[in-house]
């Protein structure tokens, strides 16, 4: 039975990291240099098949970065 339904952005679960219970996601913005790219912090629902339900954080249009994510690190945590 389906209560109801709403159009929302997903992320997929490999591309969602969890730090200290806070979900973070690596979206692909120009200011992102060699490996420096910014984590952004999201809101997350429950899962779908292998994606997350985002209800906050992202912006229709942002693009995730879902693969190759260990090589990358927040330059704001060195």
């Amino acid at each position: 039975m389906v209560w109801g339904s709403a159009a929302r952005a997903v992320a997929p679960v490999l591309a969602v990291t969890r730090i200290n219970g806070q979900f973070f996601v690596i979206v692909a913005e120009k200011k992102c240099e060699r490996n420096d790219c910014p984590e952004r912090g999201v809101k997350v629902g429950e899962i779908i098949g292998n994606d997350y339900a985002v209800l906050d954080g992202l912006k229709p249009g942002d693009h995730l970065i879902v693969s190759g994510t260990q090589f990358l690190q927040d330059a704001r945590r060195r």
